[in-house]
This record gives structure tokens, C-alpha cells and sequence, in this order.
């Protein structure tokens, strides 16, 4: 009953809003002259289980190590603080995008806009998400990428034994 209740929650996906501020000009020549006027929007985006292509974009960004070195952790708390934040360098750009693909998945596939859609979205997750929300996030999207389905599938039509030993499996 647990399962089919998370696989309906995978299918349904899981909502989440991005507000941000726009200066929006007024159109024609009034706009030249007059001050922008600041405008929030709010964009609203659905996480759920992801297509096989969805999956191997994200795969691509995620295939590089993530470089977390927990030694590094465990010094004073100067040396900690200026490597969390070597490792915000190297890795906050990544989680947007990583976030933006899942969130936008095949929409604009094939449209053309595809990889625009993707950018935009990035540069506004990236500004917009905090830490906290990037957590949670990073859970949902690890739940619903159904790896292991993905790989019992392999092993299906692979032929490889799913009775196997778990001794003998890669997972």
C-alpha cells in the first residue's frame, strides 16, 4: 500500500512557486521618460517522474563527481565555512540546471526552445532557491527519478537474474 501510494505521488509530481521582481517599462514613449515599475511574478513549476530522456539530461550534469571531501569538514571552523563554499562555487550552477530540467522535463522538446527554456529557468532557480528549498528539492527529485526501476529494467532485458545473490549485483 506504501508503494502505490508513493508511485501515485511520483505521477502526480509534486508543485512548487518561484516568485521573483521584474522592472517592467511602460510601452511607447511614456516608458522613456517614466521610471520602470517593479512587478512580482510568480511562476509555478511541477516535479514528477521523469521520461527516460529527462532522466539521461540530468544524468549528464549529475556525471561528474560532486566533490565533497567530509574530512574537509571536520576543521576548524574557518577552514569548514571556506570549503562549504568552494563547494557552492563549483556545484550551485549544477543543482539549478539539474532542477530546471526535471521541472520543465520534455515540454519544449521539441519546439526548438528547448535548450533557451532551459537556461532561463536555471539563471532563475538559481536565483530565486534557497538552500532550505534546494534540499527538499534534491529529495523529491531523488524519489521520483525511480532509479531502481530503471535499473530492473536493465537487469530484465539484459537477462541478468533479478534471484541473483546480492553478493554478485552492481546497484
Amino acid at each position: 500500500m506504501e508503494k502505490e501510494e508513493a508511485r501515485l505521488l511520483i505521477g502526480q509530481g509534486k508543485d512548487f512557486k518561484v516568485t521573483y521582481t521584474l522592472l517592467e517599462k511602460q510601452k511607447g514613449i511614456v516608458g522613456f521618460f517614466k521610471k520602470p515599475v517593479t512587478k512580482n511574478v510568480t511562476e509555478i513549476f511541477n516535479i514528477k517522474e521523469p521520461t527516460l530522456g529527462t532522466l539521461d539530461r540530468v544524468s549528464l550534469v549529475l556525471i561528474d563527481d560532486m566533490p565533497i571531501d567530509e574530512a574537509k569538514f571536520k576543521g576548524n571552523e574557518f577552514e569548514t565555512i571556506a570549503n562549504a563554499r568552494k563547494i557552492v562555487v563549483a556545484n550551485a550552477k549544477k543543482l539549478a540546471k539539474v532542477i530546471a530540467i526535471v521541472a520543465i522535463g520534455d515540454k519544449f522538446n521539441f519546439s526548438g526552445n528547448y535548450e533557451k527554456e532551459i537556461k532561463r529557468v536555471s539563471e532563475l532557480f538559481y536565483y530565486a532557491i534557497k538552500p532550505s528549498d534546494l534540499l527538499k528539492l534534491a529529495t523529491f527529485i531523488t524519489s521520483t527519478e525511480n532509479l531502481k526501476d530503471f535499473i530492473n529494467s536493465i537487469r530484465l532485458m539484459s537477462g541478468a537474474r533479478t534471484t541473483q545473490p546480492i553478493v554478485n549485483r552492481v546497484e
